[in-house]
């Protein structure tokens, strides 16, 4: 690649890069590519206008999210979909008024995260809404957030969300009717979230969880905190702060990306150490 790659998808043995690149593999392809399981792209090369930030493939189709305003000369505004089978663009068209973050799958939804205000001029759409995965029609679920939405986890009964604010928020919502369920505030963004079993996992820049949602300059915790460098986990039903704590240390972004895998919990981003600075594990880093 000659530039980022911000999302990834998986369709049996092919692979979706969506990003800021202009080549794949010394081939012209513009923010978005497939390749083949040895690496080499397809001839599948549609022309994002700008960066694409996510992608979910569900059911026979890509869905596409960012910042694009058109694709292939066709106008699509920050979201589009793509028939896997032939590659085509669909006629799929829901329109975010700014950018899109991150996408999730749902049976009979797609939940789409970013910074926007509202989808097809409907303001209840505030960076969270959910979607009809076949019309694109904005759902009557409603989570009015006010503040960017950066990463998206989901079970059976709750949406999970890690967003920025007046320091950082995590946030569980009803995945029936998008009503509040419960919310922790940080110091910092929370920039990632994962789910195993009914412990979320969440990454991002904070370094104290708020004992209230009162915060003062810079996202400091007015009513007290306990201390979590970088990454840690509440309980899905109700919020409450468990006792992983692995310290992440070095670099301000901290924990950018996590997923979750046969009992693991695999963290990316930018940190150098653990445990205080005791252990050295740059960048990468998996968990039991």
């Amino acid at each position: 690649m000659n530039g980022p790659v911000w999302s990834l998808a998986v369709d049996g043995s092919d692979v979706y890069l969506g990003g800021s690149f202009t080549t794949v593999g010394g081939l012209t392809r513009r923010n978005i590519a497939e390749v083949a399981d040895t690496g080499t792209p397809t001839s599948w090369r549609p022309r994002m206008t700008s960066r694409v930030r996510a992608l979910e493939v569900t059911n026979g189709t890509l869905y596409a999210g960012g910042q694009f305003l058109k694709v292939s000369g066709v106008p699509r505004s920050r979201l589009a979909a793509f028939d896997t089978s032939t590659g085509k663009l669909t006629d799929w068209n829901p329109s975010p008024d700014k950018p899109v973050y991150d996408l999730l799958a749902a049976p009979g939804t797609l939940y789409v995260a970013g910074t926007f205000d509202s989808i097809d001029q409907l303001t209840h759409a505030d960076s969270l809404a959910a979607l009809d995965p076949n019309t694109g029609a904005v759902q009557s679920w409603n989570s009015v957030i006010g503040y960017a939405v950066r990463a998206l986890a989901a079970d059976g009964s709750r949406v999970y969300a890690a967003a920025t604010g007046a320091g950082g928020h995590l946030r569980a919502f009803s995945a029936a009717s998008g009503a509040d369920i419960w919310a922790v505030t940080a110091d910092g963004d929370f920039q990632t979230v994962t789910l195993v079993g009914d412990t979320v996992y969440f990454g991002g820049h904070m370094d104290q969880i708020c004992h209230s949602d009162r915060t003062g300059a810079k996202g400091v915790c007015l009513d007290g905190y306990d201390s979590r460098h970088k990454i840690g986990a509440v309980s899905a039903a109700d919020g409450a702060l468990l006792p992983f704590d692995p310290q992440a240390s070095g670099g301000f972004l901290g924990v950018l990306d996590l997923d979750s895998s046969a009992g693991r919990v695999t963290a990316g981003g930018v940190f150098h150490k653990f445990l205080g600075g005791a252990v050295s594990q740059p960048y990468f880093a998996s968990f039991s």
